[in-house]
């Protein structure tokens, strides 16, 4: 029996023991609970859990501990009709599972899942249908819903709301909902992990006033009337690897700051790919793709302030890549790109104050176009094979562009209406179909500089009433037609030191447009240089090269009262051609080695060629005439006009017209017109005036000067501070050397400074140069600047001062101590004795060269302290001398007789009173 006992106990505890493991099968073998192999509790009303303890009711098992939540499970609810929650969970903090429920049918305004106030719950692989909302979360924390499926709701398919923070959503699907998965009211710090939202009437993932979320890896797509993902009021979110593709719009932020969106896509929505709307400042844009989008890929609109995009794609959206529109400012935008786009990269209206660094907008309609807004900053952007703009600005001011790449494009670079106070530097426009750069009816005080347009129709174009703009630097090589244009009424202009070489009709064409000046530039190479063309007036070309150009250097039609000044115009068919023009001023030009005329004044079509003065000028070794006149009243002065056609003085010119003027001019270059020395051909090398026999004004003919060695074109060859005539004719200095006499100061300087001789290396004689006593402070002019008999140099050798009559400061000068006394006439105490050196030689008589003139074996100075004789080796401190006791002696002696007389009072007084008493004797006492 008691065996029997034994083995019944044994089979029990065995089996308490495999309870657990059958309940951990049990959850191995879980799937969905729609796949009819799970068995699930058959329930036909709603659960409501208010409490941890209500837990227990429905719970298969655990405590509500982190490490053993409750496990509520595989309950099939339809909740139609019962006008409450299908599971309902308030008011607690146990841990716990909700998995594998099949939950449908809840009624309007009622959830499949509610949970108010909960913490430490999990929502795991729970499916729910046809419901009004599909989970819900109130006020709750630190929750977990991973794997839920949730459909065809109402209203929403995830609804969290109420400060429901710090929450998990993980591998969710929310699809074919109104609304997808929605956090409302300050739901703050949640994680949404690879969740999916699809085909929702309204938004995929909706954020409402909550911040600090992040979503990552979710996909949000074909959400049709609303947005993949929108963010409304909601800062410091981020969202990372998202997918929000063929939505209404993909990504949209409104009101919302601070976020992080990183590496997203949001592809062939609707409307836009990703947008920031209303007020968005400070978010950061990096990596995302927006491509294919019917609108555009990325916007910014309506005071979205300070927000970065850097790296992001937006390619072949219908119309912008990226566009900043209404006041939007202070962006930064680098690295993007924005291809097959209508327009690349858009600022418009009033955007201001953005800086685009290193973008690529290529291959759009235009690449980077900026309307209506200023103050921007364009570097280092490419936007090339855009078929009708690279970079095109519109009414706007101020901006700057630099380095910025325009190629292939219609228009590389072009500024239009308006445009005012831009600055292009160093930009490169090649190979546009029409302009390189343009600039546009009434555009004001732009600068370009530094910039390269090669290989386009026209260069550099600027057209239609603009005034005041700068060109500088800018290079215009090998355009079809012109290099750069002034185009109709332009006015004001300034070019400098530009290049406009190999274009083929023209290199600088100025055309209707009056008051510009051309100085310093280079036109050569092309069928014309420079070309005046059509009521061109006031224009003013100062020093420009115009040469090697197959037709004229510089050709003047139908323009009058132009000024050309010191211009080289060499080997050209013509060097400079006045066509139909009058009243213009040629002065100081060169035009030489052309193949038929230096000078053509032309008559087409009867006009005149009338009242030019032409001054100055130099016209040698053209093929043919120097000079072609065939107009009246011109004015031809100082004009050096030979070695033209065949040489011979009546072949240098062709006067066809009428009462000409020919005065002075100059048509032998063998003679010395000026009689300076010089021959015409010779002043001509050196650069000298043939009219002037001084050219340099400085009374040296230039014929002397070239033979002595000085330049004739500078009078003060050696840059002294002395012409060249005084240096030669005056002050006998070397004109070509600054320093005659090698002692370190200029000529100039030695005359009109410091009014010593040039001549001398020391003006003075004392041994030191000129330089070396301004270097000392001491009077170059005077041997002995101190007046102590000392000669400068010797004092500065021997170590005194000498701007100091008394070095040392003893009150003998240096002069009474070397060569009087023999002291140290740089140290005031000579023998070190504590006297100086004037009051031993002035007052004491004392040796200054010896400190203890006696040799009593006492300095000087310590003798005069005690009162002692320094000059008697008898008298010298704490010796008695002829005339007395040593004063301490006689202290001593006064002491010790002071002592003996109160010793003598004393002895006296005691004799006076007698005997010295003492005690009585001891009497002895009676006996009783």
């Amino acid at each position: 029996m008691r065996k029997i006992e034994k083995l019944i106990l044994i089979c029990l505890l065995l089996s308490l023991l495999t309870i657990p493991f059958l309940n951990i099968v049990q959850k191995e073998k879980s799937i969905r609970v729609n796949d009819s192999e799970v068995p699930l509790t058959k329930k036909a009303v709603t659960i409501t859990i208010d409490g941890n303890a209500a837990f227990a009711a429905n719970a298969t098992m655990g405590n509500g501990s982190a490490g053993n939540p409750y496990i509520l499970e595989n309950f099939n609810i339809n909740a139609s009709g019962e006008n409450a929650h299908g599971i309902l969970i308030n008011n607690t903090d146990a841990h716990f599972i909700l998995q594998n429920c099949n939950i449908s049918d809840a009624d309007p305004s009622y959830n499949s899942i509610y949970l108010e106030n909960v913490s430490n719950g999990k929502l795991i692989n729970n499916y729910i249908t046809t419901s009004y909302y599909g989970i819900s979360l109130r006020n709750a924390t630190y929750n977990t819903l991973a794997s839920n499926d949730i459909v065809n709701s109402t209203a929403c398919g995830i609804w969290l709301e109420n400060s429901s923070s710090s929450n998990t959503l993980t591998n969710n699907t929310a699809n074919n909902n109104n609304y997808g998965i929605i956090l409302v009211y300050s739901c703050d710090n949640n994680t949404l992990t690879n969740n999916t939202a699809i085909n929702h009437v309204m938004y995929g993932i909706y954020l409402g006033g909550c911040d600090g979320n992040t979503l990552t890896d979710n996909t949000v797509t074909e959400n049709g009337f609303g947005d993949g993902i929108f963010l409304e009021v909601c800062n410091n979110n981020t969202l990372t690897n998202n997918t929000a593709n063929n939505n209404y719009r993909g990504i949209s932020l409104w009101t919302s700051n601070n976020n992080t969106l990183t590496n997203n896509t949001a592809n062939s929505n609707i409307d836009i790919g990703i947008a920031l709307m209303i007020n968005c400042t400070n978010n950061t844009l990096t990596g995302n793709t927006a491509n294919s989008n019917n609108d555009t890929g990325i916007t910014l609109s309506d005071n979205c302030d300070g927000n970065n995009l850097t790296g992001n794609t937006v390619n072949y959206n219908n119309m912008c890549g990226i566009n900043l529109s209404t006041s939007v400012d202070y962006s930064t935008i680098i690295n993007n790109t924005a291809r097959a786009n209508f327009f690349g990269i858009l600022l418009y209206i009033d955007c201001d104050w953005t800086t685009l660094i290193n973008n690529t907008a290529n291959d759009n309609v235009f690449g980077l176009p900026l309307l209506l807004s200023s103050n921007n900053t364009l570097t280092n952007n490419t936007a090339n094979n855009n078929t009708q703009g690279g970079i095109y600005i519109y009414s706007s001011s101020d901006n700057i562009l630099t380095d910025n790449t325009a190629n292939y494009n219609e228009d590389g670079i072009w500024l239009d209406t308006k445009c005012n106070s831009t600055t292009l530097t160093n930009n490169t426009a090649y190979n546009n179909t029409v302009t390189g750069i343009f600039i546009f009816d009434h555009c004001e005080l732009n600068n370009l500089t530094g910039n390269t347009a090669n290989n386009n129709t026209w260069g550099i174009r600027i057209r239609d009433f603009c005034t005041n703009n700068t060109l500088i630097d800018n290079t215009a090589h090998n355009n079809s037609e012109y290099g750069i244009w002034l185009d109709r009424f332009c006015t004001n202009h300034t070019l400098i030191s530009n290049v406009a070489n190999n274009n083929t009709q023209v290199g600088i064409y100025i055309y209707s447009s009056s008051n510009n000046i051309l100085t310093d530039n280079t036109a050569s190479y092309s069928d014309n240089g420079i070309y005046l063309h059509n009521e061109c007036k006031n224009n003013r070309l100062i020093n420009n090269s115009v040469s090697d150009n197959s037709f004229a250097g510089i050709c003047c039609q139908y323009s009058n009262y132009n000024s050309l000044i010191n211009n080289t115009a060499n080997n050209n068919e013509v060097g400079i051609l006045l066509v139909n023009t009058s009243s213009n001023a040629l002065t100081d030009n060169t035009a030489n080695n052309n193949d038929y005329y230096g000078l053509f004044l032309f008559i087409l079509y009867f006009y005149t060629c009338d009242f030019n003065d032409i001054i100055s000028n130099i016209f040698m070794s053209n093929g043919q005439w120097g000079v072609v006149v065939e107009g009246a009243n011109n004015y031809f002065y100082h004009n050096i006009i030979c070695q033209n056609n065949d040489g011979r003085i009546n072949n240098q010119t062709s006067d066809l017209g009428s009462n000409n003027t020919w005065i002075d001019n100059i048509f032998d270059c063998g003679i010395d017109s000026d009689g300076d020395g010089l021959a015409n051909g010779e002043e001509l090398s050196w650069g000298t005036n043939i009219f002037i026999p001084d050219t340099d004004n400085d009374n040296l003919f230039d014929g002397f000067e070239v033979n002595y060695g000085t330049n004739p074109l500078d009078k003060d060859t050696d840059d002294d501070y002395l012409n060249d005539y005084d240096e030669i004719s005056i002050y006998f200095t070397n004109a070509t050397n600054i320093d005659t006499d090698g002692d370190g100061l200029m000529d100039g300087d030695e005359v009109n400074d410091y009014l010593t001789s040039p001549l001398l290396l020391d003006t003075d004689g004392d041994s030191l140069s000129d330089s070396d006593e301004l270097g000392n402070g001491t009077n170059p002019r005077f041997s002995d600047t101190d007046n102590d008999n000392l000669n400068d140099g010797f004092e500065v050798n021997y170590g005194t001062d000498p701007r100091k009559g008394d070095t040392d400061g003893d009150n003998l000068n240096d002069y009474s101590e070397i060569y009087i006394h023999f002291t140290n006439a740089t140290s005031n105490d000579t023998d070190a004795d504590g006297l100086s050196d004037w009051d031993e030689a002035i007052i004491y008589l004392t040796n200054p060269n010896t400190n203890d003139t006696d040799r009593d074996g006492y300095l000087d100075g310590i003798e005069i302290a005690k009162g002692t004789n320094p000059l008697n080796p008898s008298d010298y401190p704490g010796m008695q001398v002829e005339d007395g006791i040593d004063i301490t002696v006689l202290l001593i002696l006064i002491m010790l007789g002071v002592l003996i007389a109160l010793m003598g009072v004393l002895i006296i007084a005691v004799l006076r009173t007698g005997k010295v008493e003492t005690a009585p004797p001891s009497v002895p006492k009676p006996k009783s």
